[in-house]
Order: structure tokens, then C-alpha cells, then sequence
């Protein structure tokens, strides 16, 4: 895993986030909010992409590339 893939990850993800939930979107207007969304996103991202257990980049190049 490079890190401008996982940058690109990070990047995705924060965007599904923000796109995918107008409802809240709307509601929220803080800014403190947004950093707190992010925050999540990231974290969430950060797990998925660097334990290999679960289903993320590392476990799809092990399960197909890695043969």
C-alpha cells in the first residue's frame, strides 16, 4: 500500500461522506461538525485500509494478487 493510495482512500471516502448524506449536511452548519465527520471517515478508513483481516485494499491484493 502507497500512500497516495491511501490518501486517494481517505480522499473517497470523506467525499462519499459528505455527497451521501445531504440530510445531515444540511442540519449541521458548524464547522466543528465537518472536522468531526472527517475525523470518523478517517479513522474508519485508516482500519479497513491497513488490518488485513478486514475487507479493504490489503485483504482484496492478498485474497487476488497475493495467490
Amino acid at each position: 500500500m502507497s500512500w497516495i493510495t491511501t490518501l486517494g482512500i481517505i480522499l473517497f471516502m470523506i467525499g462519499c461522506t459528505y455527497y451521501e448524506w445531504p440530510n445531515l449536511r444540511n442540519k449541521v452548519k458548524e464547522k466543528k461538525a465537518y472536522v468531526i465527520l472527517s475525523s470518523i471517515t478517517l479513522v474508519i478508513t485508516l482500519f479497513i485500509t491497513f488490518i488485513p483481516d478486514l475487507p479493504g485494499p490489503v485483504y482484496l491484493y492478498n485474497k487476488w494478487i497475493g495467490k
